[in-house]
């Protein structure tokens, strides 16, 4: 920074000499600049000789003003975060500025992603200053993974331990919607204790207000139920009791395989590939075109239920 002397006069008959404070000449006209501070002394001699001395005393105002930023974070409560710069000194200039160009000139700066900041302030001297903050971007969601199925079926009277597995730093809400059913609703892994809704939905929140997600779907197991008569009469054709086959609820999908043997071990009828419940898929008490006779006969039965597995069963009927 510099500072311009000057002698204002209206006699244009006069001689100026400058010289500093050490005595050494500095300039020979009305007016010099200066780039220090001390006392500057002006020699003014007239047309006739007279000579008058001045001295002028240049303070130096160097002192930098001291300039503080403060900033929040981007979150995702917070998707924008707000700069401010404090400074005890009275500021003429505020410069903002990110890694490529300018962007405000107030003493605040409102910004929606992370990222360095810079600003530069500037006195009423021209002494300028220059800070810089790291603004943070903490908008990552909890991480979570469900271990267990996303559609659980549960059996009468009982209970399912879920399991998820979760990654995540900070403190984190867990928060269950329903809560009936459950045996917490604020843990990570609760227990269904017994079906009363359909499905769950698991929010996680962390200490930035990001959140996840995960829906569980419930459904009621029913046990697999048949029934197989253990006496049949086609030999009667009154429409009532005329064929034997397996009967099932809806678990029982398939009658994949179906024997009918007599005492001596000998296969009298079989069926391949139909479904449960309807009897005229069933034996009729015929072998080979011609009614067998009334006693006691062994049957196999091999079913398939919705959930793929396979199952036997074996007994004996009696057809009068």
């Amino acid at each position: 920074p510099n500072a311009t002397i000057t002698a204002n006069s209206n006699n244009d008959n006069l001689g100026y000499t400058w010289s500093n404070d050490l005595s050494n000449t500095i300039g020979n006209s009305n007016t010099i600049t200066v780039s220090s501070g001390g006392v500057f002394s002006l020699y003014i001699i007239d047309e006739n000789g007279c000579e008058n001395v001045y001295n002028v005393n240049i303070e130096e105002q160097l002192e930098l003003p001291v300039i503080n930023l403060i900033a929040d974070n981007i979150t995702c409560n917070n998707s924008m975060a707000t700069i401010t710069l404090e400074s005890q000194s009275e500021l003429t200039d505020v410069v903002w500025s990110d890694a490529n160009e300018v962007v405000s000139t107030d003493n605040q700066l409102a910004v929606d992603q992370g990222g360095w900041y810079y600003v530069q302030g500037s006195n009423q001297y021209g002494c300028e200053s220059e800070d810089s903050i790291l603004v943070l971007e903490n908008i990552t969601a909890p991480v979570l993974i469900l271990l267990s199925p996303d559609t659980i079926k549960l059996l009468p009277n009982g209970f399912y331990d879920i399991l998820i597995d979760e990654f995540s730093s900070g403190n984190l809400d867990y928060s269950w919607m329903p809560t009936e059913g459950l045996s917490c609703s604020d843990c990570l892994e609760p227990t269904i204790t017994e079906y009363l809704h359909d499905s769950y939905q698991l929010t996680v929140t962390n200490d930035y207000g990001c959140i996840t997600t995960i829906t569980i779907h419930v459904r009621e197991k029913k046990l697999t139920s048949v029934n197989i008569p253990n006496i049949f009469s086609p030999s009667s054709r009154d429409g009532n009791n005329d064929y034997f086959t397996l009967y099932g609820n809806e678990n029982v999908v398939l009658i994949n395989e179906m024997y009918v043997y007599d005492r001596w071990g000998n296969l009298v009828y079989s069926n391949n590939n139909f479904l449960p419940n309807d009897p005229y898929q069933g034996w009729d008490g015929l072998f080979n075109g011609e009614s067998v006779v009334n006693g006691v006969y062994v049957y196999l039965f091999k079913v398939t239920t919705n959930e793929g597995q396979i199952l036997t069963f074996a007994g004996d009927i009696t057809k009068m």
